[in-house]
């Protein structure tokens, strides 16, 4: 099947609505009323693919045997989504919503057995247990699979308060969007957490005691001229939610904001999936599917670019989808370089030859099918 020039082939949806066909095996014959799975750069490549110029075509496939990526659903069930999910991690977790229950499911999921998290809020203790025992119980189990809670008392814009959090040791930062009460508006909510944003980093990045920086925090946007970051220091990744579209414009006029870490704007991106649930019924569904991890339709993870190249080589995308097809019958969506603020999807020049380092740390982002007959490839 040819290759789209401006859209990323995913795989193929039966019209009879069998998800099983989203990545279709080696051999399937695609048929005249089959549609394609199509990952676009923006709305107007969507609704029309320009096929590539023959010499710009897929190199045939050929031998990548020794090209083997590791099974990113371990033997406990932990859905590992790439090297940085290897091992037990430390999170904090800065505010406490109601539905703190199915947010810490979601932690359990992707983090490694004996991992820690640490909920910091002004909600006493006991409540939220009782959040938490309540919602085990509707699914029959009484703990996490994974993680352990520990739970603390106290406002999350407090310095003195952050100190009962184990600052030194942790890998992630959460700060949640927790409404002190009903009628507080969604901006004083926002400036709460971004207060604690920056609290939280002049924490992290406080002299220790010999008086040499211990701590450091740092984004896919930090700069060398950033005086917080040590090189060779511990990274602790740190996400924020904000809620009104305000701070979203003011966040985009403001470097200096951005720079305290990464954010997650909650109400625009519901509001988005919601606009795509009554527009386009189709996408929502499979959108719904690919985000579900129990879903037999597949999952995006990620995976190193050293299980795929040795040494130093250049390789378009075109040859680098091809190893990772060979190797779990997955689809590469593109890939990420810590070094830059987004990942890149769905490339230009497919053909180009790209320079790749096994020792980058570069990810590459893959549609893996689910299928639990794929051996655990070491």
């Amino acid at each position: 099947m040819p290759w789209c020039a401006t859209c990323q082939e995913c795989g193929v949806k039966r019209p009879d609505g069998v998800t099983e066909g989203i990545i279709p095996q080696g051999g399937y014959a695609i048929e005249a009323n089959d549609q394609l799975v199509l990952l676009a750069r923006n709305a107007e490549h969507a609704q029309r693919c320009i096929m590539p110029i023959r010499e710009e075509g897929v190199v045939p496939i050929g031998d990548c045997s020794g090209y083997l990526v590791d099974s990113m659903v371990k033997s406990d069930g932990q859905l590992r989504l790439g090297p940085s999910a290897d091992g037990p991690k430390v999170v904090l977790v800065l505010g406490c919503p109601g539905d703190i229950a199915e947010i810490l499911d979601s932690i359990d999921m992707h983090l490694a057995s004996e991992s820690h998290v640490h909920i910091l809020s002004r909600t006493p203790a006991t409540q939220r247990e009782e959040w938490i025992q309540q919602h085990l119980k509707t699914s029959g189990r009484t703990q996490y699979a994974r993680i352990t809670v520990h739970q603390y008392e106290g406002e999350s814009t407090s310095k003195w308060e952050m100190v009962k959090l184990p600052l030194d040791t942790a890998n992630y930062a959460l700060i949640l969007a927790e409404r002190v009460g009903e009628d507080e508006s969604t901006l004083a909510v926002d400036s709460r957490n971004l207060t604690t944003a920056i609290f939280l980093k002049q924490h992290l990045a406080s002299t220790g005691p010999e008086g040499a920086m211990t701590r450091s925090f740092t984004t896919n946007t930090t700069t060398s001229k950033d005086s917080s970051v040590v090189r060779g220091s511990r990274k602790c990744k740190m996400v924020t939610e904000l809620l009104d579209p305000k701070s979203e414009t003011v966040l985009a006029g403001n470097t200096g904001v951005r720079s305290q870490g990464s954010f997650m704007y909650t109400n625009a991106r519901e509001t988005a999936i919601y606009a795509m649930a009554v527009e386009q019924r189709e996408v929502y569904d499979l959108f719904l599917q690919l985000s579900d991890s129990k879903c037999d339709v597949g999952y995006v993870t990620a995976a190193p670019v050293s299980h795929y190249v040795t040494g130093i080589e250049d390789v378009s995308f075109y040859e680098m989808q091809r190893r990772v097809f060979q190797s779990c019958r997955g689809i590469l969506l593109g890939w990420r370089d810590f070094a830059d603020r987004y990942p890149k999807l769905n490339p230009e020049r497919k053909d180009q030859q790209i320079e790749w380092e096994d020792v980058s740390g570069c990810e590459l982002i893959i549609l893996r099918p689910a299928d639990d007959s794929l051996p655990d490839v070491k």
